[in-house]
């Protein structure tokens, strides 16, 4: 693939644009199909006990992560991790709830089939939260609004065009980013916006 000197996200006709040549938008119908009819190939087994074998839970006591001194990364399932770095707790795209999707139309597949590897009430003190985009997997409008009431001071890192929904849901500081564009947190930590090829 040839790369292309992208600098700054665009907009056309009021939509942000992907500029690579390869991109094809997701038509309404191949979502539908996609998310409804799309046969389910995770062969998950039916048995809880089964499950527990096939893919155990490791349980994670905020007390081990924080009497380590080095920087470490907790997955909590999903795109959903606990970052430890420079003295700091960041999480990435956090997802608590049981379904990925609006409840009444989700279909099965959005249905989480594990537990997060930490809960919002064992998690330790957040400073920062990186959102990578506005997918239900990855903006979950509960676990925005617990982690919000949970620890006021989040500073949340949003891509370009997600401030305003922030704003409408809670009081915040919200850094909105777009492409390349950088924001140094406490001093300490250095977050900074990549082009992706994805669709929103």
């Amino acid at each position: 693939m040839e790369e292309l000197p992208v600098s700054k996200s665009e907009k056309r006709n009021g939509q942000f644009q992907n500029p690579w040549p390869e991109w094809k938008f997701m038509k309404p119908t191949e979502l539908f199909k996609f998310l409804f009819l799309t046969k389910d190939n995770r062969n998950l087994p039916s048995d809880p006990a089964e499950l527990d074998t096939t893919l155990p839970m490791c349980s994670t006591v905020v007390n081990d992560l924080a009497s380590s001194d080095h920087d470490q990364v907790t997955w909590i399932g999903h795109a959903s991790c606990l970052v430890r770095i420079a003295g700091l707790y960041v999480l990435t795209d956090p997802i608590f709830s049981d379904f990925c999707a609006p409840v009444q139309f989700g279909p099965p597949k959005m249905k989480r089939y594990r537990p997060p590897g930490i809960s919002i009430d064992n998690l330790p003190c957040i400073d920062a939260v990186v959102i990578s985009h506005n997918h239900y997997d990855h903006l979950d409008y509960n676990s925005i609004l617990e982690l919000s009431e949970k620890f006021p001071n989040i500073v949340w890192y949003v891509p370009l065009g997600l401030k305003s929904w922030f704003d409408h849901q809670i009081s915040a500081t919200v850094h909105e980013l777009d492409w390349w564009e950088s924001f140094t947190h406490s001093d300490k930590l250095t977050i900074s916006c990549t082009p992706a090829l994805h669709w929103s």
